[in-house]
């Protein structure tokens, strides 16, 4: 991730989406997204740490200065508007799974949490331990907030906690 200061997500609301703006943030970058109207569980994560989105895919609302796009599966993918305008620019993209890989990679230790059921519930905890245990993790959970704090967080590249899932 290192080189890129403006960075737009295709599909912010969503859960994952919502907490690697978080840390991207925390990590220095400047942040902004689209997404649906839809009221989702991560509008609160998003207003609270003032990460601004856009309602809507449309190519003219992918802000001029971006140099780095991040889309999921959903709202068609790499074949979204913006993705494909953002190319068009010549502006880089990659996928959420790409994204994972790149900030698993860029810590000392990584721990990826996976599973048929309970990874949500595990990786809260395990990052809730560590924190508790004064260890400072960063970390990308499944979920909007867990024991009143944020699904993501970055406290330095020394231990990342991430659940995995989707890739």
């Amino acid at each position: 991730m290192q080189g890129y200061k403006n960075i737009f997500l295709v599909g912010i609301k969503g859960v994952c989406m919502a907490n690697i703006s978080l840390v991207l943030k925390k990590m220095g970058r400047q942040v902004s997204g689209s997404d649906v109207a839809d009221e989702f569980i991560t509008d609160e994560l998003l207003k609270e740490n003032n990460i601004p989105f856009f309602i809507g895919f449309e190519k003219n609302k992918l802000p001029e200065n971006t140099d780095l796009v991040i889309y999921s599966s959903s709202h068609s993918g790499d074949h979204n508007p913006q993705v494909l305008e953002a190319k068009k620019r010549g502006i880089d993209t990659m996928s959420q799974a790409q994204v994972l890989k790149e900030l698993t990679q860029s810590f000392h230790t990584s721990i990826a949490v996976c599973g048929s059921h309970g990874k949500t519930t595990t990786a809260s905890l395990l990052s809730y331990a560590l924190i508790q245990l004064n260890v400072q993790p960063s970390y990308i959970v499944g979920t909007s907030k867990f024991n009143s704090i944020w699904g993501g967080d970055y406290a330095g590249h020394t231990t990342f906690v991430i659940e995995a899932d989707e890739y």
